[in-house]
């Protein structure tokens, strides 16, 4: 598995998809977070100036897991942490953090 800074739109896209009901929304992704929200909203509110995004593939490049980052009183603070409920309760986000965690800044 790979982790990787640059999402792609259909990174984003697929992560939308993740979240089926307003409460799973708001939830994960804060009070700017409506549901139902467009795809252009969507990328929107997650790539805005003060977020930083970051995603684990797998070896055939498929979304495993996503999270994002800010830096606020010279901290960085991870938020809006999610994995692809396909693989879920297989220790993805242990891997999303540490590989994000390991990685050179």
């Amino acid at each position: 598995m790979t982790l990787t800074d640059k999402p792609t739109e259909h990174h984003y896209i697929q992560v939308k998809s993740w979240f089926n009901t307003y409460a799973k929304i708001y939830t994960w992704g804060g009070p700017n977070m409506t549901y139902p929200m467009s795809d252009k909203d969507f990328i929107k509110h997650l790539t805005a100036n003060h977020f930083k995004s970051f995603c684990l593939l797998n070896d055939e490049q498929q979304l495993m897991a996503f999270g994002q980052y800010y830096r606020r009183l010279e901290h960085q603070h991870l938020s809006r942490l999610a994995v692809n409920p396909t693989y879920r309760a297989q220790g993805l986000a242990k891997v999303l953090i540490t590989k994000y965690l390991n990685k050179p800044f």
